[in-house]
């Protein structure tokens, strides 16, 4: 019986950090070039900010992941060890993805009142792998 009072005093001490916000992921401001480690669990960092003209390197750390943006074609590479591709807002305000070897296409998004791109990436194969990409159209340095 001796027990319920340190259980009692136990719960009134974890009870208020339950309701406690978490703080969201800080941004990574990656300039000229950026890594994102992909693991089972997450992308690191979990929010990436760039400038136009920056280049963004993805390796898996542990197995192969996506790198997807929606449904988009453009923005959706397989990573079985390391993918480096460069990321440029063009002169008509659209996203650029250069994979290298002549890949080059547009991201099929809208650009906020600013000119930056705000994409939403996850893993197609692992659900709790999201990030956040930011370009900005100031260029990189």
């Amino acid at each position: 019986m001796r027990a319920w009072p340190i259980f009692i005093l136990v719960l009134a001490a974890v009870a208020p950090l339950a309701g406690a916000a978490v703080p969201a992921p800080l941004p990574v401001a990656c300039v000229p070039t950026c890594t994102v480690y992909a693991t089972a669990l997450a992308y690191a960092p979990a929010a990436i900010v760039v400038g136009s003209g920056a280049t963004l390197s993805i390796e898996a750390v542990d197995t192969t992941h996506t790198f997807s943006y929606e449904s988009d074609g453009c923005l959706n590479f397989y990573i079985t060890a390391s993918q480096d591709f460069g990321l440029r807002i063009t002169s008509e305000g659209s996203l650029e993805v250069d994979a290298g070897f002549g890949q080059r296409c547009l991201v099929a998004a809208t650009p906020e009142t600013d000119g930056s791109f705000v994409l939403p990436i996850h893993c197609q194969l692992h659900p709790a792998q999201q990030a956040i990409l930011v370009v900005r159209p100031e260029a990189s340095s």
